[in-house]
């Protein structure tokens, strides 16, 4: 790799050692547009020098916004962007240290790989020495050396995904930013896609703020995720806590996959009763609730409270796993149980949840998680 990573880290001998800081904070950052649209509003944030962060959320949340904002394609309405030490707001894109990773590769169609991968390069008048040095170093780390004669058309999707990689990384930047890259692959190229970021990101240990609409990409992907919601920061924690505490019920409903169910409910002296089920709850106010519970805490073992007998309309038997479809109250629910389960549609079985695993929310818009303590992370 020779001294490739020399302008944000040195190796000695297989260590990569940072040496220069790349800290990225947002102080109450916002956006609006024209006709009232609020993208981003007093967004701030910390994100570590050789962090991975990922930002997401539903359409619309602002987080493209706020990599454009980072990234200086956008110029934001209020607050401060720093990078290092440096107040960035009225810098160009070309002074902030940043490369971009799009989702529609943006390549060069009539120039091959090695062209592409030299143009940045060449523009900042960069010796040929060096040029051809870092291409070649480049093509090695994303192994695309047998690529570099061939042009954008000539590659597959993966391929053209690891040139814009390339691309990117040839400069040496202070930040990465990548704006749902994987978006056009296929579901087998994403996995594998999404594997050689993250090694990449370990390797170069460049800090890295990464937007996906691919809830499983940010669980995989990340040290820290942000989900963002109408422009608003709904919570900034690790993927498990994410899963294991989230902060309210868009939290709770946005990661996991499938989603988590909701069940609407009272709580009435220590009790929760919706139709059949009554589960002891006591220590929360009396009043309108929302009962949280994951698909796989709902279990066939009476260990816990009873839930329900219901009916399953779909079973999707997926060789690892069995995920089963059910309606309540005119309202779908999904349960998930080991592969091995043999549940078939029109069954009809008593359904408990497991001990401790549920999560209890506000019934009014913020869906504010009411119940502090759940069952431990590494049980079953």
């Amino acid at each position: 790799m020779g001294d490739f990573l020399r302008f944000n880290a040195r190796k000695t001998g297989n260590r990569i050692e940072r040496i220069d800081v790349s800290r990225i904070q947002l102080k109450n950052l916002n956006k609006s547009y024209s006709g009232g649209v609020h993208a981003v509003r007093d967004l701030n944030l910390d994100i570590a020098d050789g962090e991975l962060v990922v930002l997401v959320g539903p359409s619309g949340c602002g987080k493209s916004t706020t990599l454009r904002l980072i990234a200086g394609l956008e110029e934001a309405t209020s607050g401060e962007i720093y990078l290092g030490n440096r107040l960035v707001n009225h810098l160009p894109p070309v002074e902030r240290d940043i490369a971009m990773v799009f989702q529609n590769y943006a390549l060069y169609p009539h120039i091959t790989v090695w062209q592409n991968l030299a143009f940045g390069l060449k523009m900042r008048r960069i010796p040929k020495p060096e040029i051809q040095k870092r291409v070649m170093e480049t093509a090695a780390i994303l192994a695309i050396e047998s690529l570099l004669d061939r042009r954008p058309w000539e590659l597959s999707g993966g391929q053209r995904q690891r040139v814009a990689l390339g691309r990117a990384i040839i400069r040496r930047p202070q930040v990465f930013l990548f704006d749902e890259p994987l978006s056009n692959l296929d579901a087998k190229l994403r996995i594998q896609m999404r594997a050689e970021i993250a090694h990449l990101h370990h390797r170069l240990e460049t800090t890295t703020i990464y937007v996906t609409h691919d809830q499983v990409e940010a669980m995989t992907l990340s040290e820290r995720i942000v989900v963002l919601d109408r422009g608003i920061v709904q919570q900034v924690d690790s993927p498990l806590n994410l899963y294991h505490r989230p902060a309210n019920r868009l939290v709770a409903g946005f990661i996991g996959s499938p989603s988590m169910n909701f069940i609407e409910g009272r709580l009435t002296e220590g009790i929760f009763h919706s139709n059949s089920c009554h589960i002891n709850m006591s220590g929360f106010p009396n009043g309108p609730v929302i009962l949280g519970v994951r698909p796989e805490d709902f279990i066939t073992d009476p260990v816990g409270p009873y839930f329900a007998d219901v009916t399953f309309e779909l079973v999707e038997h997926m060789g690892h796993e069995t995920i089963a479809y059910f309606s309540r109250n005119g309202t779908q629910h999904v349960a998930r149980f080991a592969a091995d389960v043999s549940h078939t549609p029109g069954a009809t079985i008593p359904l408990y949840i497991r001990p401790n695993a549920w999560h209890l929310f506000t019934a009014d818009d913020a869906g504010k998680r009411l119940n502090e303590t759940i069952r431990p992370m590494n049980s079953g």
